[in-house]
């Protein structure tokens, strides 16, 4: 009897931790830096515990950064800063001062797996999260565009004439790390998603406390059917838009002749201010 307690408290026990890894691994997470996917050949980040663990290397030197491991320790300088985390502890140093997280680093697959948040503002940059994605943004080491200084004039696009205040405009196949400037208060445009329902888009909206909502999109089909969608406040820095909003179609063509929109006919998808950028669709499909 005592051996079968055994074997049954020893197999729970497995059955846990099997559990608690199949946990881990179902909640997996793409990570992103200044827009750029970072490719993770072996170990992926993980959420464990409601805190997302990345490998520190990766991260780090997508940001920038140097990283060394005395197999210990590892050690993160990047643009003066110098953070210390050791294996199994949640008292890591920054600048020589030690800090107390909730979360310590891990050893797992030989690769050092830390908590994301705190390694990526102890070196400057911000996190900002969605289902299944983590943005890491250095808003202050990426190549920014002023649209207003290096655009074209809105004229000389088929589509200028119907974009509400813009000046001058671009062309834009891919963001790449690249942010575009929309105007002279300093809003951005960094990135954007696109599905059959709804178009997101990430912004940098310069004063959000006197200017809370972000900036409007128009849907260009390849016919010149024009659609507007207006935006409301940026969460976690994207503005969601829908695809079809027959409501908003009827209020910007008083003629109520605009049919709903499709998303495989929208050849453009135009961010705009007082300067714009137009987003070649990337489930455009010839207006079929």
């Amino acid at each position: 009897m005592k051996l079968m307690s055994v074997i049954l408290t020893g197999a729970a026990a497995l059955t846990l931790s099997l559990g608690a890894m199949g946990a881990r691994a179902e909640e997996q997470v793409d990570v992103f830096v200044n827009n750029k996917q970072v490719q993770f050949p072996d170990q992926r980040p993980f959420i464990q515990d409601a805190r997302t663990y990345v490998p520190l290397r990766f991260v780090s030197e997508a940001l920038g950064g140097d990283v060394d491991w005395d197999g210990k320790a590892a050690t993160v300088k990047r643009k003066g800063k110098n953070i210390v985390m050791n294996i199994g502890s949640t008292h890591p140093t920054v600048d020589g001062k030690s800090v107390t997280i909730d979360a310590a680093a891990q050893l797992v697959n030989e690769r050092t797996m830390v908590p994301l948040r705190f390694v990526s503002e102890a070196l400057g940059a911000k996190v900002e999260w969605q289902p299944g994605r983590v943005d890491i943004t250095d808003y202050a080491s990426m190549k920014v565009v002023d649209v207003l200084k290096d655009g074209q004039p809105a004229s000389s696009f088929s589509f200028g004439n119907k974009v509400p205040f813009a000046e001058k405009g671009l062309m834009v196949k891919s963001f790449d790390g690249t942010a575009y400037q929309m105007n002279k208060v300093g809003d951005k445009v960094l990135d954007i998603q696109v599905d059959s329902q709804n178009i997101r888009v990430k912004q940098e909206i310069a004063n959000p406390t006197s200017c809370p909502l972000g900036l409007d999109i128009l849907l260009v089909d390849e016919d010149g059917t024009v659609r507007n969608r207006p935006a409301g406040a940026p969460v976690n820095g994207w503005c969601t838009y829908p695809v079809v909003d027959n409501v908003q179609d009827d209020n910007f063509d008083p003629k109520n002749s605009t049919p709903p929109a499709n998303i495989n006919k929208v050849k453009y998808i135009v961010v705009y201010s007082f300067g714009f950028v137009a987003i070649e669709n990337p489930l455009y499909k010839g207006g079929k």
